[in-house]
């Protein structure tokens, strides 16, 4: 009998042990959840960025400048971060993709995020417009029209620019049907520009900006800005990254607006809406 009772005894030790064990893990498990982001965990943070005249530059002392560094250190002022330039949107998208950067700071259209796969957008940072890009007339027409007369309309653009292959599809289908888009493997906005100074492509279309950087620099080219509606820029992230998204948007709804956010998109030619 006393053997009974004391496995019953023991039995019962043991399932208070289970259960009891059972309770701090559970309280330990809940004190341990991983709370959102803030700006002390973000330590450092790897960025790509396109190598251009506007986005990203480096000067002749070594200083980084440009308009994606300006923004990103405005909003994250005590992260180190690496910067990792890119020539082609393409391969800043494969490298977001697997991991290789956490956060594609670039002018990336918010209408084409359909476009992308297992990525997400931020918050709009700000708005900006597209130029057409040729060389003088000789009769000083408008782009328009040269377009009404022309019955073959080349216009040359980086194979990934998808936000510009949407304002020129647009084009065709409400005004210009000739219009024919002919994509780049391997060219930038830069290149195309310089292109249609060197007389090798007719037209390009690219952000006006950069556009009319390039036509401060060298003689010989037309910018024209009223090509098309302005469109909201984002930047792009790895659908993994929440938490992180999460920070830059809130920092973004913090700043945006600032007199410190405004000063830097005037700088840039740039506005918020």
């Amino acid at each position: 009998m006393k053997d009974i009772v004391g496995k019953y005894r023991l039995w019962g030790i043991l399932l208070t042990v289970v259960i009891v064990s059972g309770l701090f893990w559970g309280i330990r498990s809940c004190s341990e959840t991983p709370k959102s982001r803030d700006l002390a965990d973000i330590a450092r943070l790897k960025v790509g960025v396109d190598f251009s005249p506007i986005d990203f530059n480096i000067g002749k002392d070594g200083k980084f400048s440009g308009l994606q560094h300006d923004l990103l250190t405005l909003l994250l002022p005590d992260t180190t971060i690496q910067w990792v330039p890119f020539s082609s949107r393409a391969e800043a998208l494969e490298a977001l993709s697997s991991n290789d950067i956490e956060l594609y700071a670039t002018s990336f259209a918010w209408s084409t995020n359909e476009t992308l796969e297992a990525l997400m957008t931020t918050a709009p940072l700000y708005v900006s417009g597209f130029a057409l890009v040729h060389r003088p007339d000789s009769m000083s027409r408008s782009w328009t029209e040269i377009f009404d007369e022309m019955q073959d309309i080349k216009i040359s653009i980086p194979k990934d620019a998808d936000d510009i292959k949407v304002l020129l599809k647009n084009l065709q289908d409400f005004s210009y049907p000739t219009i024919d888009i002919e994509e780049h493997n391997d060219e930038t906005p830069e290149s195309l520009c310089l292109a249609v100074l060197k007389g090798d492509i007719d037209y390009t279309v690219c952000d006006r900006n950069i556009a009319q950087a390039i036509s401060k620099r060298v003689e010989g080219l037309v910018v024209e800005t009223g090509i098309a509606f302005d469109l909201h820029q984002v930047w792009v992230l790895n659908d993994n990254a929440s938490e992180l998204l999460q920070l830059i948007n809130r920092q973004i709804e913090q700043n945006k607006g600032s007199s410190e956010w405004n000063r830097v998109l005037k700088k840039y030619g740039l506005t918020s809406h």
